[in-house]
């Protein structure tokens, strides 16, 4: 099963290898850029996974899953309205209207199925594209904070520091150096 730890490992990852592909920029610069792009890659990922993924999931995944399933469904039913169908016959016997409606159910039951799910799916994507774009901004900064608070339990090593806390630090510090040098 996936816990947030898991998930918020990710971004652990993501951490250590943006500054080794961000050699295009100066050392200090890229020290500086690679916290904020996680933390935008935070803020973006529950709005991505909303409004793009989920209804992208609904609709081409979810969607032929069922269609496949009812088919198969549909298959074996139809498969043993044949052997009924076959076994009355090879005994002679008539044909009742329990027989013909198996198949008749068994069709429209795969097909209100398959309409049924399509007609879910779609308004619940319509509604995942709706969602309020302030709960999502709130979950992306709930994310942030897990993220930030949780690494080091993540990634016990020692002096183990809060990445935003530690890039707070070194920001002010460069500022500080900053407004020194005009001085």
């Amino acid at each position: 099963m996936i816990t947030t730890n898991d998930v918020l490992g990710i971004f652990d990852r993501l951490l250590v290898w943006l500054p080794e592909h961000l050699d295009w920029l100066p050392a200090e610069t890229a020290g500086y850029a690679v916290v904020p792009a996680v933390v935008v890659v935070i803020l973006v990922v529950p709005a991505l996974i909303v409004r793009r993924v989920l209804p992208w999931i609904g609709r081409y995944l979810v969607v032929p899953a069922v269609v496949v399933l009812a088919g198969a469904a549909t298959a074996v039913m139809l498969v043993v309205d044949l052997v009924c169908t076959g076994a009355f016959r090879l005994l002679g016997l008539p044909l009742t209207g329990a027989h013909y409606a198996i198949g008749d159910w068994t069709i429209g039951g795969a097909r209100a199925v398959r309409r049924a799910t399509r007609y879910r799916v779609h308004q619940a994507g319509a509604w995942l594209r709706r969602f309020s774009r302030l709960l999502l901004l709130l979950a992306g900064v709930v994310a942030v904070v897990m993220w930030s608070r949780g690494y080091c339990a993540r990634n016990p090593a020692g002096g183990c520091a809060e990445p935003i806390g530690q890039w707070w630090h070194a920001v002010d510090a460069a500022l500080r150096d900053l407004a020194a040098s005009w001085a």
